[in-house]
């Protein structure tokens, strides 16, 4: 499949189509924050917050789940 850029209200009736109404809300407002940047940068509100760095999603990864 092939990249197709659609806009906000044609992807949101799409999305309405398939998608419980709140799903199709939360894709919708997720892409617009992505495509206005709010998550592009990293704080250090994890390590403030926890007393510890946060750790990366391949540390994550091939650490065995715990039970």
């Amino acid at each position: 499949m092939l990249y197709r850029a659609i806009d906000t209200a044609a992807f949101l009736a799409e999305l309405s189509s398939t998608q419980d109404p709140w799903w199709a809300y939360a894709y919708t407002s997720m892409f617009a924050s992505i495509r206005q940047q709010r998550w592009d940068s990293v704080t250090g509100d994890v390590r403030d917050l926890a007393g510890r760095a946060p750790a990366a999603l391949h540390e994550l990864l091939g650490r065995p789940l715990r039970g």
